[in-house]
């Protein structure tokens, strides 16, 4: 494969490769990166990006054990940090000697101003051996270059002066150089080990690249081309995104016209020549042990090696006995998310997530308000909870008073910088909405009024929740006879086995319609995986116990076919049941609203039709409504009404977020359908640029096979157009045609005649969106599909693939250049194309379009004032309080400032957002039974804690005592006693008056505490604590937390 790539590379200036999935792109480079001499750039569209990719190519080359460097580009312009440019000249200087290896770069970084290569390079320093130096003069230029003078040079970037020695780390070496001067003469440079300090080579010359000169921010320009060797391969992902993304694309374009390019493109136009590859996603099985098995023996048989990344490797060797050992390899450890398969590389990629990933998919849902921060990059809105929304800059680490500590800087309006402490993480969420926040200025109240409002704002709407669903908490609902021969006859007929979970979700309903609670569930199950028969077994054990049942579909055709399904399962049993639509004439619905009126009828299916007012019941007892979310907002309201005193059975394939979110709250009852119908396969879906090549070939594919095909197209005016072009392109099918604005006897008639196969083809709208069930129709087209939503194209999507036959599904897009929203759309129908992605679906849905689906329209513009994050912190609060009848206390605020560096080292933990992750974890700790679950959890993983983490700890555990002890401040400072002794003295500062029996306690501990009760505060000098000072400080807070006369043991905090 990466033989083929080169030798193109060699023929022609760039070439494009399609038919590679995202996650398999890494594993692809790695490959080509192994083989080539010189350096690979890869552009990337921002940081988070750049992080998943670096993780994706060091898992590669960890693995292979291959010498292929992997460097990450990170520049901010406006900084005068020194220490920020380190790694900028260091890259600078490897690209501009072509070195090997693969460059991460974000296009933002590309088109940044740098240091013009001329004054970088004139800054320079080189010395050879024997050359006459002036050492003063030398080591003020290695100063003005941006090196540090240190005790010894053990860091990049560092110098140290030992007599007539110097030691010196240039940026541009692995390791440190150790110069030897005769007077002002260079005598020898060798490099050492600046663990051991034992030496290692001797050198003749020595470059030492400059880290920042006030050159650099004088003399800039777009540079960033120069750096680059004429050797470079160049990679661009997906142009198509990158040009509707960033305004600079064709200048970025032209700059990098003279290198060769790799360039990925999912969907590549018909003129370019490609190479053309065949890496897919794998199936996301979610703990479906059958289906893997399934594909690990398919795969087998096609020799495929197999990977496999874990964090439970015992779990995974139970699971893979049938492959043999040197066809397996089993990663253990940092678990990657996305796997991947290509028959041609024989290479079959797994991870945890797709094994075993659906718990870990609901655990997210449920953190959605608190699990932001792990994703932050550089200049992505942030909302801090006290000062409003910001732009995140950088982590920075603070040297001061002896310690070190980072922290988050946030850059307000007006250029206002604000320093968050790692430990104040939880007071930071990520800002997610659905347009470009307002920056707050630091000094204003506005953002005070603004969470104010937001506060009164959530409390409403929970109110209107609790309040509907208090209702029917207390109300006492209708409890359902046991099942029946009626039931038993009916199960006995159903002619398909059911499935695990269509049995645990027959189950649960059976048992909320016996209870005397109103039932409220929710049954969320893929396109065609029983959702129906579920129904029918909820209608039939209604009638039995004399209640009326509504069937509720958002169209007439779906009212249809369901009322075709009743009719086949029910025909033979003692009910009565009709359908109420347009479909029927004026008389018949008269006729049908009569009977519900009188009781005669036992169920009714229909439309919104069944909502209008002349549409009375006699005893209703059961409404099911499918697809809840397809409904308008006046018909949303009256199912709210519904809910007060009606059992209510909500069916969908793909759940709206907002119904996810109550549900997952515990405002109602969930219940999944996971596995699909025995035989059922997963239809292979294609994303391409509109053809009618493609047309032609799909459609007559699936006729040899005796099969229909729908072809949608969603404008009623040039329907017919389409159906005349369409019976040119291929004159032996028949087409027919169905659409919306049809006559209701037409509609009718048509969709008849293609169910009666006297069609072929029919052209259709998206009326064929909700629950048209045929077998035989097994291919789908839909003409421009960037113009669906991603919720909308999946169901459309399961209209076909319905029988034990091989579905096709063809999406066709016109645009030239994809915008990002329509490629995430169309390449999350490629990735999720295994059986069960509606759940995962509707989550996609909500990232891309933002959280104005989510919420109603009033409360979305409240979301996006605060952030989503916020937003949901709120509700969830209100919603709380309005349960429980107790006003949430705020948590302390506890300021703490000791002598204590604390922070996670890079190089302890390189992944930032790992780090950050933690940070957060930490800074949201608010009871020590919590800390000490975490801290366990931390020292289980990484072993072996570096003293500055575990000062973190510390720190952390000192604020949740002193929170329990009522402590606003602990803080150290340096007092001067009469005679001229400096000491150091740890104050406390409560945040009320303490009770006397807390004073008590402490002074009977320690009587060298200093009490203050006008201040209140109290005081010791730190000596007075032992030699383990912290330790000894975090004992004595205990008993300030404490109201008894002696405090037992840690046990009773733990």
């Amino acid at each position: 494969m990466q033989k083929d790539i080169i030798q193109e590379l060699e023929n022609k200036d760039s070439i494009t490769v399609s038919g590679i999935c995202d996650a398999a792109k890494p594993y692809f480079i790695t490959k080509v990166g192994i083989t080539l001499s010189g350096p690979i750039l890869w552009y990337v569209r921002n940081y988070k990006e750049l992080e998943e990719i670096y993780e994706r190519l060091s898992f590669w080359k960890k693995l292979w054990k291959a010498g292929l460097p992997i460097f990450k580009f990170f520049y901010d312009e406006d900084s005068q940090n020194p220490k920020d440019w380190q790694d900028t000249s260091s890259l600078l200087y490897k690209l501009s000697r072509s070195e090997k290896g693969i460059y991460l770069v974000t296009f933002k970084d590309f088109i940044s101003r740098f240091p013009k290569r001329e004054s970088f390079e004139n800054l320079s320093i080189d010395l050879e051996l024997n050359e006459e130096v002036k050492l003063t003069s030398f080591l003020e230029k290695l100063i003005d270059i941006g090196y540090g003078k240190e005790s010894s040079a053990l860091a990049p970037g560092t110098f140290a002066k030992k007599g007539g020695v110097l030691e010196i780390f240039p940026i541009n070496f692995k390791k440190p150089i150790r110069i030897d001067f005769f007077d002002e003469l260079v005598e020898k440079m060798v490099t050492f080990d600046p663990k051991t300090s034992s030496k290692e080579k001797e050198i003749d010359f020595l470059q030492i690249t400059p880290i920042y000169n006030i050159e650099f921010k004088i003399q800039t320009e777009k540079s960033f081309k120069s750096f680059i060797s004429k050797e470079a391969v160049t990679i661009i992902d997906e142009p198509d995104v990158i040009f509707s993304q960033i305004d600079e694309f064709k200048e970025i374009q032209n700059y990098l016209s003279p290198f060769q390019k790799i360039i990925f493109n999912s969907f590549p136009s018909n003129k370019e020549k490609l190479i053309k590859l065949d890496f897919q996603p794998v199936n996301s099985y979610f703990s479906n042990f059958k289906l893997l098995e399934f594909d690990i023996k398919k795969a087998l048989k096609g020799n495929y090696k197999f990977y496999f990344t874990t964090k439970n490797r015992k779990a995974i060797e139970n699971l893979l006995g049938p492959i043999p050992k040197d066809r397996l390899e089993i990663i253990e450890g940092e678990s990657l998310r996305r796997g991947f398969k290509s028959e041609k590389e024989k290479i079959f990629f797994l991870s945890d997530w797709e094994i075993f990933g659906r718990k870990e998919k609901v655990k997210k849902q449920k953190q959605i308000d608190t699990s932001f921060l792990s994703e932050l990059q550089p200049n992505d809105f942030v909302v801090h909870f006290d000062h409003g929304v910001a732009r995140f800059k950088r982590v920075e680490r603070i040297k001061s008073d002896g310690k070190e500590t980072e922290y988050f800087v946030l850059e307000y309006a007006e250029n206002d910088k604000l320093f968050v402490p790692i430990e104040k993480a939880e007071k930071l969420s990520k800002y997610i909405g659905f347009k470009k926040p307002v920056l707050h200025r630091l000094s204003e109240e506005v953002w005070v009024r603004i969470r104010s409002r937001a506060k009164k704002k959530t409390w409403k709407l929970a109110k209107e929740l609790l309040s509907l669903y208090a209702k029917r908490e207390v109300s006492l609902g209708f409890s359902y006879k046991k099942d029946s021969s009626i039931t038993a006859q009916l199960e006995k007929d159903f002619e398909y086995e059911e499935t695990p979970d269509q049995l645990k979700v027959i189950e649960e309903v059976k048992q909320d319609m016996e209870s005397m609670k109103p039932m409220d569930r929710l049954v969320c199950g893929d396109v065609g995986y029983g959702k129906t028969e579920i129904a029918i077994r909820a209608a039939v054990k209604a009638v039995e116990s004399g209640k009326q049942v509504a069937i509720l579909a958002p169209t007439t055709i779906l009212a249809q076919q369901h009322y075709d399904t009743f009719h086949e399962r029910l025909n033979s049993l003692p009910i009565t049941f009709d359908v109420l639509s347009r479909f029927r004439t004026e008389k018949e619905q008269k006729k049908i609203i009569k009977s519900l009126a009188e009781g005669k009828l036992d169920i009714v299916i229909g439309t919104h039709r069944l909502l209008s007012k002349d549409t009375q019941f006699k005893n209703l007892g059961l409404a099911v409504i499918d697809e809840e979310q397809r409904f308008g907002v006046r018909h949303k309201e009256k199912f709210k009404k519904m809910r007060e005193n009606v059992d209510v059975l909500t069916m969908t394939a793909t759940p709206i977020p907002r119904t996810l979110n109550f549900s997952l709250s515990g405002l109602r009852d969930i219940s999944t359908i996971d596995t699909p119908p025995k035989g059922r396969k997963a239809v292979e879906t294609h994303v391409l640029h509109y053809s009618e090549k493609i047309i032609k070939k799909a459609v007559k594919k699936e006729l040899q096979r005796k099969g229909q095909v729908y072809f949608l197209h969603n404008k009623v005016e040039t329907i017919d157009a389409i159906r005349a072009r369409l019976k040119k392109l291929i004159p032996k099918a028949k087409f027919g045609i169905a659409h919306g604005r049809l006559p209701k006897k037409e509609l009718a008639k048509s969709m008849h005649d293609f169910d009666s196969r006297k069609y072929d083809v029919l052209v259709c709208s998206t009326i064929i969106e909700n629950g048209l069930d045929l077998p035989n129709v097994n291919t789908l087209i839909v003409n421009q599909a960037t113009r669906f939503g991603l919720s909308e194209l999946y169901q459309i999507k399961g209209r076909i693939g319905r029988s034990d036959r091989q579905g096709f599904a063809y999406f066709l897009y016109r645009s030239k250049n994809l915008k990002d929203k329509a490629r995430q759309r169309l390449s999350s129908l490629i990735e999720m194309q295994e059986l069960g992605s509606g759940f995962r679906i509707a989550l996609k849905d909500m990232e891309i379009r933002g959280v104005g689906n989510i919420l109603g329209k009033e409360q979305s513009g409240t979301a996006s004032k605060i952030g989503l994050g916020l937003y949901l912190r709120l509700l969830t609060q209100a919603i709380n309080e309005l349960k429980t009848g107790k006003i949430e206390r705020p948590v302390l605020d506890v300021n703490i400032n000791l002598p204590l560096s604390s922070f996670i080292p890079k190089d302890f933990i390189s992944k930032r957002s790992t780090r950050f992750k933690i940070y957060q974890e930490l800074s949201s700790v608010n009871n020590i039974v919590k800390f000490h679950k975490i801290r366990k959890g931390l020292e289980k993983k990484y072993k072996k804690i570096p003293p500055t983490f575990s000062n973190l700890l510390q720190i952390t555990k000192l604020r949740v005592l002193c929170q329990k002890a009522d402590i606003s401040d602990l803080k150290s400072s340096f007092v001067f006693l009469p005679d001229g002794t400096k000491k150091e003295r740890i104050i406390i500062k409560f945040a009320k008056k303490p009770k006397p029996v807390k004073i008590y306690n402490l002074l009977d501990k320690n009587p060298a505490w200093i009490i203050d009760m006008e201040q209140n505060q109290a005081k010791i000098d730190r000596e007075e604590l032992g030699r383990k000072w912290a330790q000894g400080l975090e004992e004595e807070i205990k008993i300030l937390g404490s109201t008894k006369l002696k405090v037992q043991s840690e046990k009773q905090y733990e």
